[in-house]
């Protein structure tokens, strides 16, 4: 069961850190983005979320949780937030400006450190290879 909350977790970090960049130029996307699937998505984030966050030791006070809880919230929104400004920086006409995107790229990095922090997820070995 972590395994599939890992997975599932992973996976809609990865699609929306990685959506950005599958857009060319040439090609932008024409499908509108369905709402509905959008919030069965977010519900779906938030209740796996939730389940990890229920198995871990309870050392923290009920105050503590609910604060890591509106942080694991915040760092998932704004990593939405700043997957739509990439967007928005690909669709201009001119060249995307770099360290706009550097930036970007430097807070979705710090702020999935800190989930994977904040949900106990285990270590992911490189080594290995896929």
């Amino acid at each position: 069961m972590r395994r599939l909350v890992l997975n599932a977790l992973c996976g809609s970090l990865l699609l929306v850190t990685s959506s950005a960049a599958a857009q060319t130029a040439t090609s932008p996307a024409t499908r509108r983005p369905d709402p509905i699937q959008g919030e069965l998505q977010r519900r779906f984030e938030a209740e796996a979320i939730e389940k990890v966050l229920a198995r871990r030791p309870q050392g923290a006070n009920a105050h503590e949780h609910r604060i890591l809880l509106d942080q694991i919230r915040k760092d998932f929104l704004r990593i939405q937030v700043i997957d739509h400004e990439l967007k928005k920086e690909r669709v201009g006409p001119n060249e995307p400006d770099l360290k706009v995107v550097s930036g970007y790229v430097a807070e979705i990095k710090r702020r999935s450190e800190r989930l994977k922090d904040d949900l106990s997820l285990p270590k992911v070995d490189t080594a290995s290879g896929s």
